[in-house]
């Protein structure tokens, strides 16, 4: 097995919440960082393209703001990853297309 997937993996059990004494034990002992920010609340799959098609004409700063809100404790810079990725689906589904830096419903 990898380093990596075993790292991964104990970020996976980290995150769960159980048995964190043991876990938190074996990150220190291979030098794994625990992650600074834990989102209690993580959008559903899709809430991001949802929201984007209901806030349609906007920017992807404006979506970044909305997601923001949502999401507790989310930072600025992850939203507003969350807001482009959405987007950049959106648009390669071909359901919008931006005009500058507004993206708009395509025709």
């Amino acid at each position: 097995m990898q380093d990596r997937t075993i790292n991964n993996a104990l970020l996976a059990l980290y995150r769960k919440g159980e048995g964190l004494e043991h876990v938190e034990a074996l990150m220190a002992m291979r030098g794994v960082q625990k992650p600074a920010i834990m989102h209690d609340r993580p959008l559903s799959r899709g809430k991001s393209k949802r929201l984007a098609l209901s806030m349609l004409p906007c920017t992807s700063s404006e979506l970044a703001d909305v997601i923001q809100e949502r999401v507790a404790g989310i930072s600025r810079k992850s939203a507003v990853q969350r807001a482009y990725m959405a987007l950049l689906r959106l648009e390669s589904a071909g359901v919008v297309k931006r005009e500058g830096r507004v993206w708009k419903l395509a025709p």
